[in-house]
């Protein structure tokens, strides 16, 4: 049988059966070792992975364990909130944020 895997994360997961239809929306990370797919339920769960993604030096791995910590709250934060969120997380990753 031919096909691909998907990379899937709680809540994510939640309610997704093995054999059954599901539609996701999905990232897919091309690297020079090959390629991941990663899939939401939620839209907007897979927008903010792609705008942690825009951080330098964070990769699929890195914002998928942000985003199992902090479910939910981008969705209330005002867009000024999450551009300062995002300028501290690339000083923490830089290792220049005091």
């Amino acid at each position: 049988m031919a096909g691909f895997g998907v990379f899937v994360c709680t809540p994510t997961s939640e309610g997704l059966s093995p054999g059954r239809e599901a539609t996701l929306a999905t990232h897919l990370a091309v690297k020079q070792d090959g390629m991941d797919l990663y899939g939401f339920k939620d839209p907007a769960d897979r927008d903010f992975l792609e705008l942690l993604l825009t951080v330098s030096g964070v990769g699929p791995k890195t914002a998928l364990f942000i985003l199992r910590r902090a479910p939910r709250v981008y969705t209330y934060l005002n867009e000024k909130i999450l551009d300062r969120l995002l300028i501290r997380l690339s000083l923490i990753l830089s290792g220049r944020y005091r």
